[in-house]
């Protein structure tokens, strides 16, 4: 995904380690017990440690001006109660003594310096600032040059014209390394790129799926295949992973529940990864970014049969999922996955990459790698790793667009070489990026980043919804529901086809 000064992989490892998921955000938190906020120092470097792949690329230039003591505005969510948004990647008031803070505060010190401004970071429950900032660009108040939110709560502001084009800004170009511009552009309505990702900040990297890996199961059931081989040389696929998960199973009665051991630990999320993994998404688009609709049931359905296989087939898999009951008692969904996973109960575990901040914060010395959502076939010419959400930083439309890309852009250019530099410093300190194959894993992960689509991100029909649910109640079907869903699904892609600009 990013490629900066140091290695995209050294980033995300200390992303990992560092910050709490974000998931969406309703108007109520819902507390989670496996995420809490924590301010986290540099502790000393191992004595083994990684040097980041440096690039001899040169940083594209961007003009220098004096703003003349402007207070630049971004509207950040504010801190949820399970540990979500814990630093404001925005603005830091001072030098706490947390490497992430610290390095925010620096940024923007330099970038204030230069510019001759002063960045100014408020907050706000999430899911309320799109409404907000809305509010504010139809009666023509301009009381913020930028905000930040997931990008399932902007997309439809952005559709209404809230949102400024990325294309239109004067200092915004694809030559500017600081940005994300591949994710962008699959984050792009139509050809309008409303939505920033990059160094600014650090949320875009969070979500891509991938598959975590026991490596101490994986020892003891004696499996010969080396998996950074098999990914390498394209042979990792959903029928390997099938394969693999057979072989694990063990109960010590009749009756397999949470305390049973399985080849992989799974909740619903985990089909809609293996659709996208498949290289398939909802929509597509035309030369113009006009959409049609292609998850049709000739698509899905064998995608859906094997996953029903993995699924539901001689108890390769367990839901933990804590809407059907399945978790340890006590436990929500994500800590039993936890539970289990660490507890040597499952070979592989389905997840966002951010969970990796979770298991080294747990009890266990659980020893683990990771690999990509498998290929659903081997003549496939890459990996796809769906991101399951994404924050975003998005400008008012009414904003002087302009001073707001310049000092957006300046602030990206000085995140390579502070807020980046942090997270590498930090990552050193975790035994788990020492190994050389994990490392070159994250580092395919990302570069197999694939974005959900529009149809996704506004669950046009509830289908992505209804087929995840028919993979969890092992039940087949998708054409009647995918019919039930056509005429809400051919309603939503001519509306958003009109808003197009």
């Amino acid at each position: 995904m990013r490629k900066t000064t140091v290695s995209v992989l050294s980033v995300i490892c200390a992303i990992l380690l560092m910050i709490p998921a974000f998931i969406s955000c309703g108007d109520t938190p819902v507390p989670d017990a496996t995420a809490s906020p924590e301010t986290t120092a540099a502790a000393p470097v191992a004595e083994t440690t990684v040097v980041p792949e440096e690039t001899t690329e040169p940083l594209a230039s961007l003009e220098v001006k004096d703003l003349g003591e402007y207070e630049f505005k971004v509207l950040w969510p504010s801190i949820h109660n399970d540990g979500h948004f814990v630093h404001n990647e925005i603005d830091c008031d001072t030098e706490n003594g947390d490497s992430i803070d610290s390095a925010v505060y620096t940024r923007n010190a330099r970038v204030e310096e230069k510019y001759n401004i002063t960045i100014i970071g408020e907050t706000e429950w999430c899911s309320t600032i799109p409404s907000r900032i809305t509010k504010y660009v139809t009666s023509g108040d301009k009381p913020y040059d930028a905000f930040c939110a997931p990008i399932a709560m902007v997309t439809t502001p952005a559709l209404s014209g809230v949102c400024a084009d990325y294309n239109s800004m004067t200092y915004y170009s694809e030559d500017q390394q600081w940005w994300q511009h591949e994710i962008m552009s699959e984050f792009a309505i139509g050809k309008s790129r409303y939505f920033g990702s990059g160094d600014i900040i650090y949320s875009d990297n969070f979500y891509p799926y991938s598959i975590f890996v026991n490596m101490d199961m994986y020892a003891d059931y004696k499996f010969t295949e080396n998996l950074a081989d098999l990914v390498n040389q394209k042979q990792w696929t959903l029928d390997k992973l099938m394969e693999m998960c057979k072989a694990v199973p063990v109960s010590a009665d009749d009756t397999w529940d949470y305390q049973d051991t399985y080849g992989i630990v799974i909740n619903p999320n985990l089909a809609k990864a293996i659709y996208y993994g498949a290289g398939k998404q909802t929509t597509e688009f035309d030369a113009d970014g006009k959409a049609s609709w292609v998850m049709t049931p000739e698509v899905v359905e064998p995608i859906l049969d094997k996953v029903l296989l993995l699924f539901h087939t001689d108890n390769m898999a367990y839901d933990t999922d804590e809407d059907i009951g399945h978790g340890y008692p006590g436990l929500t969904h994500a800590q039993s996955a936890i539970k289990m996973f660490t507890g040597n109960q499952t070979l592989f575990y389905s997840e966002e990459l951010i969970v990796a901040k979770r298991l080294t914060k747990n009890d266990s010395d659980v020893n683990y790698s990771l690999v990509p959502i498998p290929m659903f076939s081997s003549d496939q010419s890459r990996y796809y790793c769906v991101m399951n959400d994404a924050v975003v930083v998005c400008v008012p439309s009414n904003q002087d667009l302009e001073r707001t890309s310049l000092i957006l852009s300046a602030m990206g250019r000085e995140s390579i070489d502070t807020v980046t530099d942090a997270f590498f410093g930090i990552v050193l300190n975790y035994k788990y990026v020492a190994d050389a194959e994990s490392q070159k894993m994250l580092n395919l992960i990302l570069e197999s980043a694939k974005a959900p689509d529009v149809g996704t991100i506004l669950g046009w029909g509830g289908v992505v919804n209804s087929y995840k649910k028919l993979a969890q109640l092992n039940q087949t079907g998708f054409a009647s529901t995918y019919e039930s869903a056509k005429k809400t699904v051919t309603n939503s892609v001519k509306s958003f086809n009109k808003l197009l600009p």
